[in-house]
């Protein structure tokens, strides 16, 4: 055997195609439609959305914050 020993799962049907290294906690999901190629990790994509939506939540909190130490709710 070659290389260090891996463990992971696929799973694959027309429409999709998702990739789970467990050795390294990597993640792949491939739209098969429309990528079949495998060039294009949607799992980026959707991290990318997931971290804006946060800072947005966390700015939107802290904007509210703000808001009630100028004006007291009664």
């Amino acid at each position: 055997m070659m290389g260090r020993k891996l463990g992971g799962y696929w799973l694959r049907n027309e429409n999709w195609f998702f990739n789970w290294n467990v050795t390294d906690g990597g993640y792949a999901l491939f739209d098969m439609q429309k990528d079949p190629l495998n060039n294009k990790n949607l799992v980026d994509s959707i991290f990318l959305l997931q971290k804006k939506e946060l800072r947005f939540k966390i700015r939107l909190q802290t904007l509210r914050s703000l808001l009630l130490e100028l004006v007291p709710y009664n």
